[in-house]
């Protein structure tokens, strides 16, 4: 997946996760973090969807990686095959070749989490912001 990542924000590398919460009017995903010396916040807004596994009351990030579609598509291809059935993460499209070119069309990205400790998954967004 290295050769598909299109960027990394080690800013918050090792900061544990205080919080979340989603905003589904706003489409707003937050995580608030806490590193060494200083709080981060990390907002996804144009949230289309996420999944998060493994939340814990103590979840440390690894990082945060954008990735390509194709290699979102490709990492996650039967679990969205399945969860398009249930309208996930859209009920505009019934398989993967559509999801792809709606992905595309509206200008979505995807981020992986990835964690030290607990909480990881993926958020797809169309801007990430780290306040």
């Amino acid at each position: 997946m290295k050769n598909n990542v299109i960027k990394q924000y080690g800013l918050v590398h090792d900061n544990r996760i205080i919080s979340y919460m989603i905003d589904f009017e706003r489409q707003i995903l937050q995580i608030n973090t806490k590193g060494y010396d200083e709080e981060v916040i990390i907002r996804f807004q144009g949230l289309l969807a996420h999944a998060f596994e493994n939340v814990l009351l103590n979840n440390i990030i690894l990082e945060i990686s954008q990735v390509t579609i194709e290699c979102f598509l490709l990492e996650e291809v039967n679990k969205l095959s399945e969860a398009l059935k249930y309208g996930f993460p859209t009920i505009e499209v019934s398989n993967i070749k559509e999801l792809e070119s709606f992905l595309k069309e509206k200008e979505y990205r995807v981020f992986y989490l990835t964690a030290s400790l607990g909480m990881c998954g993926y958020i797809i967004a169309k801007k990430i912001i780290l306040l």
